[in-house]
């Protein structure tokens, strides 16, 4: 049989099979090349996606969406995808105060447009920058009454067993520890040491909506879950971002303003802010300078004010 009358079978069994359609992949890049973030929609209705850097994998097929109330989940059988959008960004943003006064902002962009049963639409908008990924959940279009998702399905399917350190209030930090030797809830950040030369950070931005990111997972998986409560999905509710951070060492982590870059400026008159040093009392709480002992009450603020005007310090901070 020669090869024209083969490509003939397979086009008829792409007609006749339905079971053989092509499941949806659309992928984003970071405009250095060096970063992805590919989504894919399969014909069943899951959708997933994957992280990969420096032609690594890093992350590996990972559920997003969401589980509704009611049963079922956001997207489900009969999903499709209607329309990819692409956009790419190259601008400056000018912070009032910072490490920088002018910060590069550059990405790449990617709209994947859902369609549902009904007048359900959700919206999953996916950037790549040189130092992260980030994507979002937004709902242009629902029933009258919305919906209630009783949780949001995205996963974090590391591709290896991890070293990872987690952000523990004011406490420090609980880690280094293994993915797999990690159980329960957990908050962010969460930061990750997935080789010599690789380094990440689980983290979110623009939360409007919604619990806090919480991240959750099994003792002996390599898979964390969030956890948070998403609340009711109304039409123009918008997920914060789930941010995924990239460095070749801790400190480009620590460096990155991808957090700042992905929550909205404010706006307004910021004329009246003079940045500057501060005395601040916590640090400052319990120290003895010449048979006196510092603490958090008055006449230890009367001496921080002076000591302050003194060495040309232009602020006070009183904590809690």
């Amino acid at each position: 049989m020669n090869k024209s009358r083969y490509t003939f079978l397979f086009l008829l069994l792409l007609i006749f099979c339905p079971g053989l359609s092509a499941q949806e992949v659309k992928t984003v890049g970071s405009p250095d090349g060096k970063l992805q973030l590919t989504i894919t929609l399969t014909k069943e209705g899951q959708l997933s996606y994957t992280f990969k850097a420096d032609n690594r994998e890093f992350i590996r097929q990972s559920s997003l969406g969401y589980a509704l109330d009611a049963g079922g989940t956001l997207p489900a059988a009969g999903w499709v995808l209607k329309e990819t959008a692409r956009n790419s960004v190259r601008s400056v943003w000018k912070p009032v105060w910072g490490k920088r006064e002018a910060v590069p902002e550059q990405y790449h962009e990617m709209i994947l447009h859902l369609s549902g049963p009904g007048s359900v639409v959700l919206r999953v908008t996916a950037r790549a920058y040189n130092d992260g990924v980030a994507f979002r959940y937004a709902f242009p279009s629902v029933p009258d009454a919305g919906l209630n998702a009783s949780a949001e399905l995205t996963q974090y399917c590391f591709a290896d067993d991890y070293t990872a350190w987690f952000y523990n209030g004011e406490h420090e930090n609980i880690g280094p520890k293994k993915i797999s030797e990690t159980s329960g809830q957990r908050m962010p950040v969460m930061t990750i040491r997935a080789g010599q030369d690789a380094f990440l950070a689980i983290h979110e931005a623009d939360l409007t909506n919604g619990d806090p990111l919480m991240l959750a997972s099994k003792e002996k998986d390599i898979a964390f879950s969030v956890v948070s409560v998403p609340g009711k999905l109304e039409a123009g509710y918008r997920s914060a971002w789930r941010v995924i951070l990239f460095g070749k060492t801790p400190g480009e982590l620590v460096d990155s303003h991808l957090i700042e870059l992905l929550n909205p400026e404010p706006q307004g008159d910021f004329s009246w802010v003079k940045p500057g040093v501060a005395v601040w009392d916590w640090r400052i709480d319990g120290a003895v300078v010449d048979g006196f002992t510092y603490g958090m009450n008055y006449p230890s603020w009367v001496r921080m004010v002076d000591f302050a005007a003194e060495n040309n310090i232009r602020y006070l901070v009183l904590d809690a």
